[in-house]
């Protein structure tokens, strides 16, 4: 099982941050990369800006630990067996760090290609959440 973690430090406060991202049918509203991402009964459906559609459920959403996880179903991506939790966690300057990390199979791909991949989506959404605080 490969693992990535990308986390990005920001100056808003981890309450403010969570109130950005800690609604997970909210990720379209923050992550250029989604077009929508509705969600019913825990069932997360994303459609990507370039009309892929990956489906996930949310596996647990805990406000007061500012986390969730949730598990891709279906997806357009090269791997399979993918679980993955964002949080937020106050650091000492009084601003928040958010941490992404997922587990995953690479699939008919390099791992190094895979990561990549991955790394350039989180990438995207933490620095564009940046510009909204």
């Amino acid at each position: 099982m490969a693992y990535i973690k990308i986390s990005h430090e920001y100056k808003a406060t981890a309450d403010h941050i969570w109130s950005l991202i800690g609604e997970p049918g909210k990720l379209a509203d923050w992550h250029p990369a989604i077009a929508s991402s509705p969600i019913s009964h825990n069932s997360r459906v994303c459609t990507l800006a370039d009309g892929g559609v990956v489906k996930e459920e949310i596996t647990a959403h805990d406000p007061l630990a500012r986390s969730y996880s949730y598990r891709i179903i279906e997806s357009p991506l090269p791997m399979s067996d993918y679980i993955s939790t964002i949080r937020v966690e106050p650091i000492n300057s009084g601003g928040a760090e958010v941490v992404w990390e997922a587990q995953f199979e690479p699939v008919g791909i390099e791992l190094s290609q895979l990561e990549g991949l991955l790394a350039g989506l989180y990438n995207a959404g933490l620095e564009a959440l940046e510009a909204t605080t």
